[in-house]
């Protein structure tokens, strides 16, 4: 199988996934609006190493695959900044994020990443927010992102550090009903 195969395989699994996961919430009590995917890029300053410290991280994101009630919305991109107690082995973070969909909308979203572990370099960070302003003003996102796994990242956690890493992330958008 082809990278570019694989790559579209990992986001269609990471997609029906997000789907499926969040479809509990979204059966009587919630109207799920959106959910979308692509890759994201961030880095950390200072450093994650093994002991925890406030690290402040940005990062960037292009969601480039949304299945939507709105057939005009077809991806979007953002960008975060935020902080928190991280190390190369856990992190509780908070941040904002800015998004802009394709549509030439944004949406404002204040998000909390309360306890992001990564055992043996696998990271996955659940996170869950509500958009404080724009598209889909009021609505519950919930995340979830996959970072790739290093094979430096346990040498540089013990040394220098790590400043910089990238995955998968699938936003979901709820809406609560009356």
């Amino acid at each position: 199988m082809s990278p570019d195969s694989r790559r579209f395989m990992s986001r269609l699994c990471l997609l029906l996934l997000s789907v499926w996961s969040t479809a509990a919430l979204a059966t009587e009590e919630y109207l799920q609006l959106a959910t979308c995917l692509g890759p994201q890029q961030q880095t950390y300053s200072p450093a994650l190493k093994l002991l925890p410290r406030q690290t402040y991280f940005s990062a960037e994101a292009t969601l480039d695959v949304c299945v939507t009630l709105d057939p005009a919305l077809s991806s979007a991109r953002f960008q975060v900044a935020g902080g928190g107690v991280a190390s190369c082995t856990l992190a509780s973070l908070q941040s904002r994020i800015v998004l802009e969909w394709n549509t030439g909308g944004t949406s404002i979203i204040d998000m909390s990443s309360p306890l992001d572990l990564k055992p043996l370099g696998q990271t996955v960070v659940p996170s869950y927010g509500t958009v404080i302003s724009g598209r889909f003003e009021g609505a519950l996102v919930v995340s979830v992102l996959e970072l790739t796994p290093n094979d430096l990242a346990l040498l540089k956690c013990l040394t220098t550090g790590v400043t910089e890493s990238s995955g998968l992330i699938s936003m979901t958008f709820l809406q609560l009903l009356p």
